[in-house]
């Protein structure tokens, strides 16, 4: 990838489509782990990446809940879940069951 599209979320898709996106969250959580670190030589490292994605997660379902859309938020979400799911506990995440499902 492009330096302007990491840095900037500047791509070639349009912004509607772009706003739609798991990338745009990937590495909105890739870039806030950058400055706690500014000054070290010590780098961010993925687990920490991926936690920082799983509270923008959660976040996003709270607010999804807020206004009535998780259905359109599971499914942006659906491949992080299905990540997360198989590499944390390998079985669905709880909050993405559904009404009549029961976790393990």
């Amino acid at each position: 990838m492009e330096p302007l599209p990491m840095l900037l979320n500047h791509t070639q898709i349009p912004l509607g489509r772009y706003k739609k996106t798991l990338i745009r969250h990937f590495l909105n959580a890739a870039k806030s782990l950058i400055p706690a670190r500014w000054k070290s030589p010590v780098v961010p490292t993925i687990t920490q990446w991926i936690e920082k994605v799983d509270e923008i997660y959660n976040m996003e379902i709270l607010t999804a809940e807020l206004r009535g859309m998780q259905d359109r938020c599971t499914r942006l979400w659906t491949p992080w879940i299905t990540y997360s799911s198989d590499r944390r506990w390998g079985r669905p995440r709880a909050d993405c069951l559904g009404p009549d499902e029961e976790a393990e």
